[in-house]
């Protein structure tokens, strides 16, 4: 037998198919690697997990009737029912949150909050047509929602 008869035939199936599966599982390992270094943070981002979560603490019922606010003069004001938050982010990427209250008036807050962060008035309208079509459909809920 000559040297070259001792060989691989590289052309023959077989052997591609070993390269490809070669190639495949290289490719395979790079995304598994890649994957597993985005979802280890470094060590400094490591410190919330030491962190002890929040703990609920037990409210009786009659503190939670009772949680109405006190103005400075001692004279107790009444619990508003929040509704809903708004969230807006500005082109500057900072996020600005105002939040509904039952009884507030979508024009109003619309228009003060359009002037804080200086939007046009165009945005401000709509803003303000929103907040009335959220405020109905909150109040709706909460009147079926409601015991009777």
């Amino acid at each position: 037998m000559s040297a070259s008869n001792n060989r691989l035939d590289m052309q023959h199936g077989f052997v591609k198919c070993i390269i490809k599966n070669q190639i495949d599982r290289d490719n395979y390992d790079k995304e598994i690697k890649a994957k597993q270094t985005e979802k280890t943070p470094c060590k400094s981002q490591n410190n919330s997990k030491n962190k002890k979560p929040d703990i609920q603490t037990y409210v009786p019922p009659s503190r939670k009737t009772n949680s109405s606010k006190t103005n400075p003069d001692g004279t107790k004001m009444p619990v508003r029912q929040l509704l809903f938050k708004i969230e807006y982010e500005d082109e500057h990427g900072q996020k600005h949150e105002f939040e509904v209250f039952k009884g507030d008036d979508p024009t109003v807050l619309s228009k003060r909050f359009g002037k804080e962060l200086k939007l046009p008035e165009i945005l401000i309208r709509s803003l303000a047509e929103r907040l009335k079509e959220e405020t109905q459909m909150c109040n709706s809920v909460h009147l079926t929602n409601a015991p009777s």
